[in-house]
C-alpha cells in the first residue's frame, strides 16, 4: 500500500470508430416515438431494444451499463410499458452475457473489491436463497432472486471495471453514461408535466415514479456545478438553470420523499464543497425565502398543507404518514406471522401463492416502503445484513467524498443518499424490475470498488480549502 499519492495511468482501451453510435441512434428512436411519428408500440420498442443492445455490446462501458439501466427506465413510462415490460428481461439476459464476454476479453484482469458491503450481500443473498424452499411461490421467488442476482453480478462487475479502468476519473464517467439515456427520459417528458402540472400521471403514471428519477439525476446535474476551475458565467448559469429547472418539476411532482432525499444531497454537496460561491447562493436562498414569508405570511401554511399534510383522516385530522400507514400495516402483520425468514423473497402478500408465469404478478401488494417490504418478504435474518451492508456503505463513502472532494463522486453519493431516503416510503429497493433500483445498486457497487481500489492522498490544506491536484492514491500499488 503506497504512503503517498501514485499517478494513475489506466490502461487503453481498444474502441471501435463507431463505438459511440448507439447512443444518437438512441436519441433519435426515442424522439421519433415521442412525437408519435412511428408506425406502432410494437416498432418503437424493437427500434429502441436494439439501439439498447447494441449499446451493451460496443459502445464504452459507462454507455453500455447507462443503456442496460435505460431499458428499465423506458419500462417504467406509461407510453413504452406494455412492450418494454418483456424487453427489459431480454436486455437483462443479453447484458449478462455481452458484459461478461467483454469483461472476460480485457487484458487486465481487475482487482477483487471484496469487502464487509459484498460479504454482507452475500449473507443477504444467502438467506433470499434459503427463502425458496419455505416460500408460498416458488416460481415467483426463484425468479425475481434470480433477476436481483444478474443485477448485483452486473453492477458489481460494471462497477469494478470502471474503477480498473478510468481511476479517479471513474466518478465522471459514470455519470456521464447514466445521464445519456436518464436525461433524455427527463427531457421527453418535462414539456408534458410542465404545461399540464394537474395531470400529475402523465408520461410516468405516478408522480412518485417521476419524481425518483428527478432525485435519482438531479444530484449527477448538481455536479459540474462545484468544480473547482473557474467557468464563464454563461456555461455557469446554463448549468445552474437546468438544475433549477429540475428542481421546480420536483416541487410539482408533490413527492416529499424526493424533495426530502434531493435536499439531503444537495446538503451534503453544501458541507463537502463549501466555498464563497455557495456560501452567497445559500444566502441569497434565505433572503428570498425570508422575503416571501415577510411579504405573504400564510405562505408557510400553505406550503404544509401541499406537500406535508396532503392526506385527510376520518375525524378531520391531518396525518404526515397517512397514504403509508395501511401499507406499513399490511407489511408488519406479514413480518409478525413469519419473522425469521418472511413471506418469502419477491412475494408481498398471501395471494401470490396462485402466481404463476402465465397469469402474471397480479396481486402483489404495495407494501409502502422498502423497509417493512424487505422485512415482510426475507424476515429479519434476510434483511439485517442488508440494512447493514448500506448503512456501512453510506457512512464509508461518506467519509472517503468528504476527504477527496471531487463533485462527481459527491453527485454519485449524492444520488444514492437521495434514493436511500426514497427507499424509506417506496418499495423498490429489492424489486428487480424497478429501475431506482437497478440505478441505486450500481451506484452503490461502484461505491464499493472505489473506495476498495483507492484512498484519499494524505493532505495538509485547511478543511475548507480546495484539495490537491493529486487527492488519490492507488491501494493496489
Amino acid at each position: 500500500m503506497s504512503a503517498t499519492p501514485e499517478v494513475f495511468a489506466p490502461p487503453r482501451l481498444p474502441t471501435l470508430p463507431w463505438a459511440s453510435l448507439p447512443v444518437p441512434a438512441f436519441y433519435a428512436t426515442l424522439a421519433a416515438a415521442s412525437l408519435h411519428l412511428l408506425t406502432s408500440q410494437s416498432l418503437e420498442a424493437a427500434l429502441l431494444g436494439s439501439s439498447l443492445a447494441l449499446a451493451v455490446l460496443v459502445a464504452p462501458l459507462e454507455y453500455a451499463v447507462g443503456a442496460w439501466a435505460a431499458a428499465f427506465l423506458a419500462a417504467a413510462s406509461s407510453e413504452l410499458r406494455n412492450e418494454f415490460l418483456l424487453v427489459r428481461w431480454l436486455v437483462l439476459a443479453f447484458s449478462v452475457v455481452a458484459l461478461t464476454l467483454r469483461f472476460f476479453l480485457r487484458r487486465r484482469a481487475g482487482s477483487s473489491h471484496l469487502t464487509k458491503f459484498t460479504y454482507l450481500l452475500l449473507a443477504f443473498l444467502g438467506v433470499s436463497g434459503v427463502t425458496t424452499t419455505t416460500t408460498m411461490a416458488p416460481v415467483l421467488t426463484d425468479l425475481k432472486l434470480g433477476a436481483v442476482i444478474c443485477v448485483f453480478y452486473l453492477s458489481s462487475r460494471a462497477g469494478s471495471q470502471l474503477v480498473d479502468s478510468y481511476g479517479p476519473s471513474s466518478a465522471r464517467k459514470l455519470t456521464w453514461g447514466l445521464l445519456a439515456y436518464s436525461l433524455a427520459f427527463v427531457a421527453v417528458a418535462a414539456p408534458g408535466y410542465l404545461l399540464s402540472p394537474a395531470d400529475s400521471t402523465r408520461f410516468f403514471g405516478n408522480p412518485n415514479t417521476w419524481a425518483a428519477l428527478l432525485a435519482t439525476v438531479l444530484p449527477w446535474v448538481a455536479s459540474p456545478l462545484f468544480r473547482r476551475f473557474r467557468q464563464t458565467g454563461v456555461k455557469l448559469g446554463a448549468l445552474a438553470g437546468c438544475f433549477l429547472f429540475g428542481c421546480y418539476l420536483l416541487l410539482l411532482s408533490g413527492s416529499r420523499a424526493a424533495m426530502l432525499g434531493v435536499l439531503l444531497a444537495v446538503t451534503v454537496f453544501c458541507l463537502i464543497h463549501a466555498n464563497r460561491r455557495i456560501g452567497a447562493a445559500v444566502l441569497l436562498t434565505s433572503v428570498l425565502i425570508t422575503a416571501r414569508v415577510l411579504t405573504n405570511p400564510d405562505a408557510l401554511s400553505n406550503f404544509s398543507r401541499q406537500y406535508l399534510y396532503k392526506h385527510k383522516v376520518r375525524d378531520a385530522q391531518t396525518n404526515l404518514f397517512e397514504s403509508r400507514v395501511q401499507p406499513w400495516e399490511a407489511a408488519m402483520a406479514n413480518f409478525e406471522e413469519h419473522p425469521w425468514l418472511g413471506l418469502g423473497f419477491g412475494v408481498t402478500n398471501k395471494g401470490e401463492a396462485a402466481w404463476s408465469a402465465e397469469v402474471g404478478s397480479w396481486y402483489a401488494t404495495e407494501t409502502g416502503g422498502s423497509f417493512w417490504g424487505t422485512l415482510s418478504q426475507v424476515g429479519a435474518l434476510g434483511s439485517a445484513p442488508l440494512f447493514l451492508a448500506i448503512l456501512m456503505l453510506l457512512i464509508e463513502a461518506g467519509r472517503f467524498a468528504w476527504k477527496v472532494r471531487d463533485p462527481w463522486l459527491t453527485g454519485v453519493y449524492g444520488s444514492v443518499l437521495a434514493l436511500t431516503v426514497n427507499a424509506i416510503f417506496e418499495g423498490w429497493l429489492i424489486a428487480p424490475g424497478n429501475f431506482i433500483g437497478i440505478y441505486f445498486w450500481m451506484q452503490c457497487f461502484f461505491l464499493n470498488a472505489l473506495i476498495c481500489r483507492f484512498r484519499p492522498a494524505p493532505s495538509r490544506s485547511p478543511a475548507l480549502s480546495a484539495p490537491p491536484p493529486s487527492a488519490w492514491a492507488d491501494r493496489s500499488r
